[in-house]
């Protein structure tokens, strides 16, 4: 019975405020602790991290009311939001074809990266719609303990990733790499949705 009244739990405006506030307060500790980053540094990154998540957020809904007249509207939503993903990361590997390894190319990856997450924000709220959408109730436990271990997988690849190639110098190799795995999964997403849905 209590879990049960945990899943029937409101949002209210409240409840996202008061959040806003509990993860505001703890970067703005962790980073004043820091010795390089001021309190005003730490409101600004703070603000910029809610603008971008926020954007996502916002994102998602007008994709799935530009689509109302699709029959597949979360999918093709999803479809949209995983270009929009990979698309916004874009300018850091043309920076680096560009202008190889400077300055510029550093805050232009770091800028794309950070609004890529708008995309890729956009597209985890389709992805996990589509998952309750397509799979039967009974397995959904498996199938999110099998996505969480590949997940983790991935990232313990990308450390290894960072160890192998720990020089500023060959860190091209990573951003190459990492923007054809997000392609690679731009295809199949691309692939299952043609192959399922058209």
């Amino acid at each position: 019975m209590l879990g049960r009244q945990s899943l029937d739990w409101p949002v209210s405006n409240e409840r996202v405020f008061g959040l806003f506030v509990c993860l505001f307060v703890c970067l703005f500790v962790c980073l004043f602790f820091l010795d390089r980053y001021t309190a005003t540094d730490a409101v600004y990154l703070f603000c910029t991290g809610v603008w971008i998540i926020y954007s996502g957020t916002l994102l998602f809904p007008r994709l799935m009311s530009y689509y109302t007249k699709s029959t597949h509207t979360v999918e093709k939503t999803g479809l949209i939001s995983i270009w929009i993903f990979w698309l916004l990361l874009l300018p850091g590997l043309i920076a680096f074809f560009a202008s190889g390894e400077s300055t510029i190319t550093d805050y232009t990856v770091m800028v794309s990266m950070a609004v890529s997450r708008i995309g890729l924000w956009s597209f985890d709220l389709a992805e996990t719609q589509i998952m309750q959408k397509y799979i039967v109730e009974e397995e959904r436990g498996l199938i999110n303990a099998t996505q969480t271990a590949m997940y983790q997988l991935f990232y313990c690849l990308m450390q290894v990733g960072g160890i192998v190639f720990p020089h500023p110098k060959d860190f091209y190799i990573l951003v190459y790499f990492s923007m054809f795995v997000v392609f690679f999964a731009c295809g199949l997403y691309s692939h299952w949705y043609k192959s399922k849905l058209d």
